[in-house]
């Protein structure tokens, strides 16, 4: 029985996600339209120095993640071209959206655009990037939640990779580990550095609405974006902004809330996808005169 519900879930996913996106943006619009007449969205052409500095985080942002795919191509295969994976990022970022297929979908595009390489080479570089995100999230989360467990934790994973190296019990993560762990702690700083980046546009944002960093917008910004990561829609449309309208909604007014979302989406966001559609424009061209020339 459970076996042929998990079966129809699978079935219709993309179905179920298109409908929860769907109620979600309703509702979104619903909040945005109750309250359009007190968010004045003039702000974020007058504060043209707010919004520049949050278009050059978003643009450091994108060359960031660009060197930590770099990186991580580096430790399995030949390093390509900067330029390749800056091109990559944006793209994907583009076909994660357009497509409507969240994370699933950049990596997806990352694996079937990275054709050049071995499959294990591929799913090598997608998962440990992923995996890299995710561990550098949850040690962000826990340094500003519970900060002496993440010194117990580095105390632990410090004498278990010591132990480990005792014995000598490598297999083949371990010996990866040793290979290439300076690599890997460059990239899992950059990973830490990029959430960093994005909640400190968040944090400016408000702070040029005329409200304080509290807590508060810190934590709404690191468990908003855990839940649109969880949701697997497109840069979490709906999950992430309804879930941190709702965690600051009793510190922060609702139009307050409404207009910062915008001004990050905006402003943040959104310049990987337009570069992305650039790149994927020129590719297209590209491929175009190839097939068509003699």
């Amino acid at each position: 029985m459970l076996n042929k519900i998990v079966e129809k879930l699978k079935k219709h996913s993309q179905k179920i996600r298109i409908f929860l996106f769907l109620t979600l943006i309703t509702i979104l619009t619903t909040i945005i339209i109750k309250n359009i007449s007190a968010i004045d969205l003039t702000i974020i052409i007058q504060s043209k120095s707010i919004t520049l500095l949050i278009l050059l985080l978003a643009a450091i942002l994108i060359l960031l993640k660009s060197f930590q795919l770099k990186s991580v191509s580096a430790t399995f295969t030949k390093s390509k071209p900067y330029y390749h994976f800056l091109k990559t990022y944006c793209m994907s970022s583009f076909i994660e959206l357009t497509t409507f297929t969240g994370k699933i979908g950049s990596d997806g595009f990352k694996y079937i655009y990275w054709n050049d390489l071995t499959k294990q080479d591929r799913l090598k570089i997608i998962i440990t990037q992923r995996s890299i995100d995710i561990i550098g999230f949850i040690l962000l989360i826990i340094f500003f939640l519970k900060p002496l467990l993440l010194i117990l934790l580095i105390i632990i994973a410090t004498i278990t990779y010591l132990y480990t190296k005792y014995k000598n019990n490598e297999n083949s993560i371990t010996k990866h580990l040793q290979q290439h762990w300076k690599i890997l702690i460059l990239m899992l700083i950059l990973s830490i550095t990029s959430y960093i980046i994005i909640a400190t546009q968040l944090g400016f944002i408000f702070y040029a609405l005329g409200t304080s960093i509290t807590p508060q917008i810190i934590q709404g910004f690191l468990f908003s974006h855990a839940a649109g990561a969880i949701s697997q829609l497109p840069l979490g449309l709906g999950v992430k902004d309804l879930s941190l309208a709702y965690l600051l909604k009793d510190s922060l007014t609702t139009q307050t809330i409404i207009l910062g979302i915008i001004w990050a989406r905006l402003c943040g966001e959104f310049l990987s996808i337009f570069l992305g559609a650039i790149f994927t424009g020129i590719e297209l061209l590209n491929k175009k005169r190839d097939n068509t020339s003699p």
